[in-house]
């Protein structure tokens, strides 16, 4: 008998070893840097990149973000301060809006990552990370300014080989062109 349990254990063990999850991918683009004029107050450094993220068949999008200031930090710098971040193959699977307007006044420098929620599919290749961030800087009286960002690279579809099938996604209309100034 105790054989036969032993035997038992060696086999629920390697089924155990076999079944192992898959090794989860992040893909992420070049942080894009943007310098925000303040007005009357220090202009503040912000820097963003967006990634793509699988777990198996689970897939999310990505944007962090992390800003610095010279000079000391006082009043409020913006009105509003959203981070978009999506998944996207071919079209919007995921959003997520997140607000960091408090984190932004409150601090001189610092990060934060927006996620979307994890979305299933057996569907290899061509995902990304996509998003923009919107911001309203306090007393410029010009309103919001919407930075899109660039899509981070595709998850691969087999190793070494990416999947360049499907083009981009077009833009989000939502995307609109900071005013001159």
């Amino acid at each position: 008998m105790t054989a036969v349990l032993s035997l038992s254990g060696v086999l629920v063990g390697a089924s155990l070893a076999a079944a192992s999850p898959a090794a989860a991918t992040t893909n992420c683009s070049t942080w894009a840097k943007k310098t925000i004029a303040l007005p009357g107050k220090p202009d503040l450094l912000v820097e963003a990149r967006t990634c793509v993220l699988t777990d198996g068949n689970y897939r999310k999008g990505r944007v962090q973000v992390k800003w610095s200031q010279d000079g000391l930090t006082y009043g409020n710098r913006f009105d509003k301060f959203v981070v978009q971040a999506r998944l996207e193959r071919s079209i919007v699977h995921a959003t997520t809006n997140c607000d960091y307007r408090h984190e932004v006044n409150s601090q001189g420098g610092g990060s934060e990552t927006c996620d979307t929620p994890f979305k299933y599919s057996s569907v290899d290749g061509s995902w990304i990370g996509d998003g923009k961030i919107v911001y309203n800087v306090n007393n410029d009286g010009k309103g919001d300014y919407t930075w899109g960002l660039k899509g981070s690279p595709s998850l691969l579809s087999a190793p070494g080989e990416e999947d360049d099938t499907v083009e981009n996604p077009a833009p989000d209309p939502a995307d609109t062109p900071e005013p001159t100034t």
